[in-house]
């Protein structure tokens, strides 16, 4: 599972969302990856991030953490904050931003996490 922390005010935020949305399909969803976003701006409303989310066809699980209990809980201080965990549901990797490419690291990071973990084939 890939978890992101993001923001809907920050770019950066927004293009990786869209890195992930574009490479959903073909890779994460393919391979039996579940993929969700937790908006930490939103003041806890859906409306806040829905133009967003349906503007851009966003295909993944999108929440919002309302107060942002979940973000301090993880240890969340800056966003975009990416977060791949295991078969076992035990953190692999986290890193936090995002550059342009990035969906080539994280693509990879999953590919060793899925061979680490001997997975199989796609769910």
């Amino acid at each position: 599972m890939v978890v992101v922390f993001w923001k809907s005010n920050q770019k950066e935020c927004c293009d990786q969302l869209n890195m992930m949305n574009d490479v959903y399909e073909d890779f994460f969803k393919q391979k039996g990856v579940k993929v969700i976003a937790i908006c930490v701006d939103c003041k806890g409303s859906i409306q806040h991030i829905k133009p967003f989310v349906y503007g851009h066809s966003i295909d993944f699980e999108v929440y919002i953490d309302k107060n942002g209990d979940f973000k301090r809980s993880m240890n969340v201080s800056q966003v975009p904050y990416t977060i791949l965990y295991d078969d076992k549901m035990d953190i692999y990797c986290q890193y936090v931003g995002y550059c342009n490419g990035s969906e080539d690291i994280i693509c990879t990071k999953i590919e060793n996490c899925l061979a680490a973990s001997d997975y199989s084939g796609s769910k």
